[in-house]
């Protein structure tokens, strides 16, 4: 259930995080410390046509869920 809620956040906060923060396109990498399941990178990934890589950092537990 938590996570659950965890991705609905993040799917209703990406747009704004993503037109907050326009630098985001000059990454070529982004890293996301307690990202869960991955739902928030994923969204931003797919939004720059995925010409980033991501790396999803979370707690074994967590990650293991969203293989």
């Amino acid at each position: 259930l938590h996570d659950a809620e965890m991705a609905d956040t993040s799917r209703l906060n990406t747009p704004t995080i993503i037109a907050d923060y326009p630098y985001l396109r000059s990454c070529s990498h982004i890293c996301d410390i307690g990202g869960g399941l991955g739902s928030f990178l994923y969204a931003v990934l797919n939004h720059y046509d995925f010409k980033m890589k991501g790396t999803n950092v979370d707690l074994p537990d967590v990650t293991d869920d969203s293989k």
